[in-house]
């Protein structure tokens, strides 16, 4: 049984760690091809004036090129967000 045991752990050694390292090795390259989109991202803060936040302010966002339009409220602190905007030219 001993024997069993040590011939397991050595070739978890032998292709674990080699495996393990590839794995660590390429992550960020998958990170980064994941992270690459055609999609924007418009993201701000609503203040007046005097720099204090508005909030439920109406923000639009339009394209130009196709006439769409998106609309939100700030949230509570006059902060806004909008995902996934195609790109404009």
């Amino acid at each position: 049984m001993r024997q069993y045991i040590q011939r397991y752990y050595r070739s978890v050694v032998f292709w674990g760690l080699p495996v393990l390292t590839l794995i660590l090795m390429f992550s960020p390259m998958a990170a980064d091809a994941q992270s690459a989109s055609a999609a924007g991202r418009l993201e701000g803060t609503v203040t007046d004036s005097t720099g204090a936040a508005v909030t439920r302010a109406d923000i639009t966002v339009r394209n130009q090129n196709t006439g769409i339009s998106t609309t939100l409220q700030s949230g509570p602190e006059g902060d806004f967000i909008f995902l996934y905007l195609d790109p404009g030219t």
